[in-house]
């Protein structure tokens, strides 16, 4: 989460952004859709926040300036913040 912090979201202006589970109460939507919603924190953990492959959870306009970056093929605002080589690998199946 602290590298994602600083070499991501902190450059990105995606302050938002975290792996961490969000304070109480906060409104969250989740996607996809469970078949039920969590009724309570504790129940969140089943989706399994604090590690990247999860997601990220975050306002939806600092996760359009992710999107926006792999658009931009790992470039914002000039600046590479995801280098050409891992960008290629990131989006190899």
């Amino acid at each position: 989460n602290d590298l994602c912090k600083e070499a991501l979201f902190g450059p990105l202006g995606a302050t938002s952004l975290t792996f961490e589970l969000p304070p109480a109460p906060s409104p969250l939507a989740l996607s996809p859709q469970p078949a039920a919603l969590p009724a309570d924190r504790p129940a969140f953990d089943d989706f399994s926040p604090g590690q990247p492959a999860a997601g990220a959870v975050g306002l939806a306009g600092d996760v359009m300036k992710v999107l926006n970056l792999h658009l931009r093929g790992g470039e914002w605002n000039g600046r590479t913040l995801i280098e050409p080589a891992a960008f290629r690998e990131m989006h190899t199946v």
